[in-house]
């Protein structure tokens, strides 16, 4: 397990944002889909609409590609499904989606149809013991964790993934045309996490927004005995497929 670095007020900054996330996206629960969908306060005109859906497909084919016939799936931070719709239907022979929302899972279509198992967890403290998985996907999560935590975040993950098993990471990439106003709240291993102010139900939330390049994703994953072996990035979204350092080549 890779050790806590940071100092005490960097995990109380970090549990503050944490929650403050979790009520935004408590609340956002239920409007989930239009982001995804490109409808809705998402709705950016036919043009930008298209090209976001076409790359989404992509995304969504390659992460069909990566799961394929994995015997026991996890996906971690699921929320309302838009990535476990997709995964729900590759014929695993178990999957399993958590999150910290039991709002966002009941709108999850997966659990919904009764083809992944839900477990309300939360995504640094799995109740799972270690290599019990071959697949385990994280979409639109990784950014989302303060910096402080990736490295003890993704050690964790890759000591549940078994032998030849692999993590897939999709993710947003940084574009011109944000929708929320952000400051750079901190930066480690190539990364910058911003934090945005978001508005729903009539509050601001404090939202971290952390936009991962290859070279951060290459760096993090080496000080979490992952290997970084593939990495798409187009105008909207990312993905990269990971695998677990074997444990005789790890450094001590």
């Amino acid at each position: 397990m890779i050790p806590y670095s940071g100092t005490m007020a960097d995990e109380a900054t970090a549990l503050d944002i944490l929650a403050s996330q979790k009520r935004y996206y408590d609340m956002r629960a239920d409007r989930e889909s239009e982001w995804l969908g490109s409808s809705g306060d998402w709705d950016y005109g036919v043009e930008q609409n298209l090209a976001w859906e076409r790359e989404r497909d992509a995304i969504a084919q390659r992460l069909e590609s990566s799961v394929g016939p994995a015997i026991r799936l996890l996906e971690i931070a699921a929320g309302t499904g838009g990535w476990s719709s997709t995964i729900a239907l590759q014929g695993a022979g178990l999957a399993i989606v958590t999150d910290t929302s039991e709002r966002a899972l009941a709108l999850n279509p997966g659990v919904r149809r009764g083809e992944t198992i839900k477990v309300l967890a939360d995504a640094f403290c799995l109740p799972f013991r270690p290599a019990c998985f071959d697949r385990i996907v994280i979409a639109q999560w990784l950014s989302h964790v303060p910096l402080v935590r990736v490295l003890p975040f993704l050690g964790s993950v890759a000591a549940l993934l078994r032998e030849g098993g692999h993590l897939f990471v999709v993710d947003a990439v940084k574009t011109t045309d944000n929708d929320y106003a952000e400051r750079v709240v901190s930066a480690r291993f190539g990364a910058v996490a911003h934090e945005q102010m978001r508005p729903v139900g009539g509050t601001n939330h404090r939202v971290v927004k952390t936009y991962h390049t290859q070279d951060s994703l290459v760096d993090a994953a080496s000080r979490a005995a992952l290997r970084l072996e593939e990495f798409q990035s187009g105008a909207f979204f990312f993905s990269a497929q990971l695998t677990p350092i074997s444990t005789g080549s790890r450094s001590t």
